[in-house]
């Protein structure tokens, strides 16, 4: 929860602080008049993973997710990780 929680804030904090830059090579959508709401659609809707870069250099995992020239291997590692160190793994919750 916690760490789905720091995700979501980054994302909050990468749109108000790109507002309408485009991301690392895709195509930017600007279907809104607001810069803020337009950097929200392309995140939800469009495929330039290097917008959830933000500033910083990532590390660790997400710079391998976000790498180029990641392997097929190398995303498979970090998608199949089930242990409770890795951060933004789901969590199944019974009601």
């Amino acid at each position: 929860m916690i760490a789905t929680l720091g995700f979501l804030t980054g994302i909050v904090v990468a749109a108000g602080a790109v507002g309408s830059a485009a991301g690392g090579g895709g195509t930017f959508y600007r279907p809104y008049a607001k810069p803020d709401a337009d950097f929200i659609y392309n995140l939800l809707f469009c495929d330039d993973p290097q917008l959830f870069a933000g500033k910083d250099k990532p590390t660790g995992q997400r710079a391998t997710v976000l790498s180029k020239t990641a392997t097929d291997g190398e995303l498979r590692k970090i998608a199949d990780n089930q242990s409770a160190a890795a951060p933004y793994s789901p969590r199944v919750h019974s009601c």
